[in-house]
């Protein structure tokens, strides 16, 4: 029988998910967080993940990001459900790998056929070894991400820099690099997500977010195809350069980004 995790923070729509899914053979689990959830799968495996976009703390995007981008879950289908189902919306459900989008308040017929879809459509990756990858022409130049990394960390005041695409994943992480860079990247990917999200319900385009500490300042700013480019600074006196700096590079991070 399939195994369904179901995620949102309101238990109302937690059991009309289980009202409908339990008809048809699904065993569901619950639970009412991102961060809850990544417990639960740590628990025991699931073959279908449903969940809200927006949520406390973690999102849903965030949480299909962290979930595609562990070698583990990466075949499970995760099918997003939202109140509102844009054309924004549908491209970062498509960015972070999602097997659907569907819209709250749903019904039965709205919901059922997506989620087959996602079950049926993750067999024969479940099934079968995945291939090794072929050689691309369009394979990401991490030689020119290079370039402008050393250029960033060449400015006065930047630390460390980082490209992390949409499943929270450093696709490069120059300077001052912790140990433990893959779990940043998500936390980085969150951050970007959410300034996102918020940035969509002013009805602005997100352009950047400045997060000061005691010593230490970051500094994210959104790139090409869903990917994140993140400063640490010495302090936030530096953030006016690197906005400037920034500004100026992003086409050409844009450039090789689209490239890929």
């Amino acid at each position: 029988m399939t195994q369904v995790l179901v995620v949102d923070d309101s238990l109302s729509v937690r059991k009309a998910l289980e009202i409908i899914l339990k008809p048809h053979a699904y065993v569901v689990r619950m639970a009412d967080s991102g961060e809850s959830a990544m417990k639960a799968l740590d628990e025991a495996p699931a073959d279908l993940v449903i969940a809200d976009v927006l949520m406390p703390g973690m999102s849903g995007f965030d949480l299909c990001g962290y979930i595609k981008s562990d070698p583990r879950r990466k075949h499970v289908p995760v099918v997003l459900i939202s109140g509102i189902v844009s054309d924004e919306e549908s491209r970062r459900a498509a960015e972070v790998g999602a097997a659907g989008l569907v819209r709250k308040p749903f019904k039965a017929e709205d919901l059922l056929p997506v989620v087959a879809k996602a079950v049926r459509d993750a067999e024969p990756i479940l099934a079968a070894p995945a291939a090794p990858a072929a050689p691309t022409d369009t394979a990401l130049d991490l030689g020119g991400l290079d370039t402008l990394a050393a250029e960033l960390l060449a400015k006065q005041g930047v630390l460390s820099v980082a490209v992390v695409d949409a499943r929270g994943e450093a696709l490069l992480w120059r300077g001052d690099v912790q140990s433990d860079a893959d779990v940043l990247g998500r936390y980085l990917r969150f951050f970007a997500a959410t300034s996102g999200v918020f940035g969509s319900r002013l009805e602005q385009e997100w352009q950047g977010t400045l997060m000061e500490f005691s010593g230490r300042a970051l500094l994210l700013s959104p790139l090409e195809g869903g990917h994140t480019l993140a400063l640490v600074l010495r302090d936030a006196g530096a953030a006016s350069m690197a906005k400037f700096v920034v500004r100026s590079q992003r086409s050409r991070f844009d450039q090789l980004l689209a490239a890929h």
